[in-house]
């Protein structure tokens, strides 16, 4: 066994070990989740009435929240027919009758709505057939998109690999001095 390149062997397995796990190589990764919200299949909405349903929705502040909302609008025949359509965030008339204070309003047959949310809370889905002169039968999901960017770190970096390939170099260092005989100088 040679000392010195056993002892420089393992300074290098050492110093790359170091460089491998002292080098943070962060990776944002961006992730979409999706939650139900509980709504009921079907709503039969008679002629000349609205009809106001609450939800309460959980949004994470980092998060960029959506409530998606797929609607598809018939009449009691089963062909496709319109609908006002309403969000409010508060539970007031003036989205009601003047339109003011709402997120999303149109008129609706067969779509999916997106409206973007900034906070937790409780939203108003006011189904208007105030005008209508028939019965309209509303299906619809509910459900809230929450797109968020998580950062992981891992060691997939060039100075990780440098690391990596300088621990390499110590270890055959290392195997080197250890498979050397020992040269003793007063031989």
């Amino acid at each position: 066994m040679r000392l010195l390149p056993v002892l420089a062997g393992l300074l290098l397995i050492i110093l790359g070990l170091t460089a491998y796990y002292g080098i943070p190589n962060p990776h944002d990764a961006q992730t979409v989740s999706t939650r139900n919200l509980a709504a009921p299949p079907q709503l039969t909405l008679a002629a000349g009435l609205t009809s106001r349903k609450a939800i309460n929705v959980s949004v994470v502040p980092e998060a960029n929240s959506t409530l998606v909302i797929n609607m598809t609008i018939t009449n009691e025949a089963g062909g496709l027919s319109q609908l006002d359509f309403r969000i409010s965030p508060v539970n007031n008339s003036d989205c009601d009758y003047r339109h003011l204070g709402c997120i999303y309003q149109g008129s609706i047959s067969n779509s999916t709505i997106q409206v973007p949310l900034k906070s937790s809370g409780s939203y108003y889905l006011i189904f208007d057939n105030a005008a209508g002169t028939e019965s309209k039968v509303v299906l619809y999901t509910i459900y809230v998109r929450q797109n968020s960017i998580v950062e992981t770190i891992s060691h997939d970096g060039m100075g990780n690999w440098f690391g990596l390939g300088l621990g390499a170099i110590g270890a055959l260092a290392t195997l080197y001095g250890l498979s050397r005989k020992t040269i003793v100088p007063w031989e």
